[in-house]
């Protein structure tokens, strides 16, 4: 079976989300991880401050501290142990936010910067099924054939049909113009071939 196509930045953004749909289970993993890592953090330092050796003070030093920790309306100052805390845990939640910002922001940036450098993606993409292989040309000039062996899977969503290879490189079908009885032709040659997962 063989038919072209073009794929769209659209197209391109939306098979990176059909390759890594479970990317949010991850995502959602890695967060609870870093916030067990947190609360464990938060833990240390509690223990750590209030196991310090602390000097005995006289009744005339305790008084004053006391008096110079309110102030004139009565209200208590915030304690040290509590703003030393939050300076000391400053970084890293940082970080962590850093990290969410690259993880969940900064992907469909790159992923645009990546298809508008890629001169094979905006050209036309010819592809021929077999049962045996499949095989890509473009008008870039860039021809490869494949065996399915070094294919680990497909997917697919409305319009796009994607090829994941074992070395997570994956190939973009675009499907949106073939005739429903071609998508089952070509749904029966990959399900031959690959599990479809």
């Amino acid at each position: 079976m063989e038919f072209s196509y073009r794929i769209t930045e659209a197209d391109y953004l939306a098979a990176a989300k059909l390759r890594n749909r479970s990317m949010r289970k991850i995502v959602f993993g890695q967060v609870m991880l870093w916030g067990l890592i947190l609360v464990c953090l938060m833990v240390l330092w509690t223990v750590v401050s209030s196991s310090a050796p602390q000097t005995a003070k006289s009744p005339d030093t305790q008084a004053q501290t006391a008096g110079d920790s309110s102030s004139s309306n009565g209200s208590v100052l915030p304690t040290r142990p509590v703003s030393a805390l939050l300076f000391n845990l400053g970084p890293l939640l940082l970080l962590i936010a850093i990290w969410i910002f690259i993880v969940l922001g900064g992907r469909p940036f790159a992923l645009r910067k990546a298809y508008r450098r890629d001169p094979q993606m905006r050209g036309e993409i010819t592809v021929n099924i077999t049962p045996e292989s499949y095989m890509y040309r473009n008008s870039a000039g860039a021809s490869a054939q494949f065996t399915w062996n070094l294919f680990e899977r497909w997917v697919e969503n409305k319009s796009l049909i994607l090829l994941v290879m074992h070395t997570r490189f994956h190939a973009i079908m675009n499907v949106a113009a073939l005739s429903e009885s071609q998508r089952a032709e070509l749904r029966s040659i990959l399900s031959i071939a690959l599990p479809k997962k």
